[in-house]
């Protein structure tokens, strides 16, 4: 099947992206440099890219002197499928993140069916395929100590959301004080600790 090539959506003139999930740089003069913008020729060439910690290919693209990332499946989307609901995210049909492939008919048009790529929302890409498995498996055998299950506890009986509450006893508030970088090396006076300490008490929920 024939390779096709639309312009990056934001980046007309600069990248185009392919149906099979390849960026190029066109050939022109681009910005080198992060403070002085000093242009140079480059020739058109395929852009290399790398996996963030999900999995996903991104690449940094650049206009006018500034730089941004990007995942490759989203350019291949908003270049070459419509996206009149809105939807806020992508879905791999096979789970495999580097496949970025849409399938082109010879007329131009999309063939949804025969893609790996479709928009989808939040609930639709959390449901999909094996994603719960893997989430139970990586959270199999993880269990909550005895000191955080009654911490929980006590924060539940005042709180109709505890786990968006943190409960910390007293001596763990000192110790993460002490612990921060910007009071590391520095020596306060018994006043300024004693504000710090009760700033840090009215913070937090104390356990006693």
């Amino acid at each position: 099947m024939e390779e096709i090539w639309k312009p990056v959506v934001g980046y007309e003139g600069l990248y185009e992206v392919s149906n099979y999930g390849k960026v190029k740089r066109l050939e022109g003069y681009y910005c080198c440099g992060w403070r002085n913008c000093q242009k140079r020729h480059v020739e058109e060439c395929i852009m290399s890219f790398v996996l963030n910690h999900k999995g996903y290919p991104f690449l940094r693209l650049s206009k006018n002197g500034k730089r941004g990332s990007y995942l490759i499946h989203r350019l291949v989307m908003e270049a070459f499928v419509p996206n009149p609901l809105n939807l806020p995210q992508v879905n791999h049909k096979d789970e495999n993140k580097t496949n970025n492939f849409i399938f082109v008919n010879p007329d131009g048009s999309v063939d949804l069916e025969k893609s790996n790529l479709e928009w989808c929302d939040n609930k639709y890409n959390c449901n999909y395929g094996s994603h719960k498995e893997n989430i139970s498996k990586s959270n199999k055998g993880r269990k909550l100590s005895e000191e955080t299950c009654k911490k929980l506890s006590e924060c539940k009986k005042g709180d109709k959301n505890p786990m968006w509450r943190h409960v910390f006893t007293e001596e763990e508030i000192e110790k993460h004080r002490g612990h921060t970088p910007w009071n590391k090396g520095k020596h306060w006076s018994d006043e300024a600790k004693e504000k710090m300490r009760q700033s840090a008490l009215r913070r937090y929920s104390i356990v006693k």
